[in-house]
């Protein structure tokens, strides 16, 4: 009978350790094969593919989205370890830049924080307080690398605090990809205006 007990436990942990060998083989964005580029108030975190850039191409072409021609919106995605959280996207952070252009740019060029508009800040594992009303009051981005599709900056000990007295620092490397993407899904250049007849 102990021999049984045992074999049936033994055949248990087989088929427990082949589901999550599974699980983490299958994980929907490769979660493994990404480094932990980002911190936030010192805690590691993944830079999400979903990390995106929004260029403005003017409020003409746009309606009555006038807002939009402020600058540029850069989408930060931040996912932690899945095994501890049951959601991906833990904090979403989104930041406007005055160039409204990705040509405007030029790696090497430092936005320090005055030139930073906070567009909004989530923390998706704490009750939301303040997503829209947060500003940033040190620290900069630094212009890392560009490629026809990709933008990557160097955030270095961004602050930013809510209206009501909240700070949280982000530092490290994000990559963020072109918002617009083709009807196959492929992500278009940024020399791509959708607006331009």
């Amino acid at each position: 009978m102990k021999k049984l007990h045992s074999m049936i436990m033994m055949i248990a942990m087989m088929v427990a350790s082949l589901s999550l060998t599974a699980c983490n083989g299958d994980d929907e964005d490769g979660i493994s094969k990404w480094k932990k580029t980002l911190t936030i108030d010192g805690e590691s975190y993944y830079c999400s593919k979903y990390s995106k850039v929004s260029q403005s191409y003017g409020w003409e072409s746009l309606g009555d989205l006038e807002w939009y021609d402020r600058g540029m919106y850069l989408t930060i995605c931040a996912i932690g370890d899945t095994k501890k959280y049951s959601h991906y996207v833990e904090k979403n952070l989104t930041i406007v830049l005055p160039p409204s252009r990705v040509s405007m740019l030029k790696v090497g060029d430092v936005f320090d924080y005055d030139r930073i508009s906070v567009r909004n800040f989530n923390n998706y594992n704490e009750i939301v307080l303040d997503t829209y009303n947060w500003d940033a009051i040190s620290g900069n981005i630094t212009i890392r690398e560009i490629t026809e599709t990709t933008l990557t900056i160097q955030i270095n000990k961004l602050v930013i605090e809510s209206h009501r007295g909240a700070k949280r620092t982000i530092d490290g490397i994000a990559t963020l990809t072109n918002s617009l993407s083709d009807s196959n899904g492929n992500v278009l250049p940024f020399s791509y205006n959708p607006y331009k007849k």
